[in-house]
């Protein structure tokens, strides 16, 4: 191949791989301890509580009474969530 083509392929290459790393660490699990309430945000109802989980938009929305061992996932989804650690191999294996 003429080297042009190849240093083109390997610049691409980079690229993709800088952002499956950015990615990646975006989308790190964290728990709901580790988030700050968004005051604007209702309150978590008793009924979500018992639920085990409630959808809510991104990370930085977490609502107040959302207990500490809470964990964000699916973000970026029309199905991200908040939800007991219990829920989560219901909640990710209902992808």
């Amino acid at each position: 191949m003429d080297k042009k083509i190849i240093a083109g392929l390997v610049i691409i290459l980079i690229i993709l791989v800088f952002w499956f790393i950015k990615r990646s660490k975006d989308g790190e699990t964290k728990t709901a301890k580790d988030v700050k309430v968004d005051k604007k945000e209702l309150p978590l109802s008793q009924e979500e509580i018992n639920q085990g989980w409630y959808y809510w938009g991104d990370r930085s929305s977490k609502r107040e009474g959302t207990p500490d061992d809470w964990i964000y996932s699916l973000e970026g989804t029309r199905s991200a969530r908040w939800s007991a650690p219990s829920r989560q191999k219901i909640s990710n294996s209902s992808k």
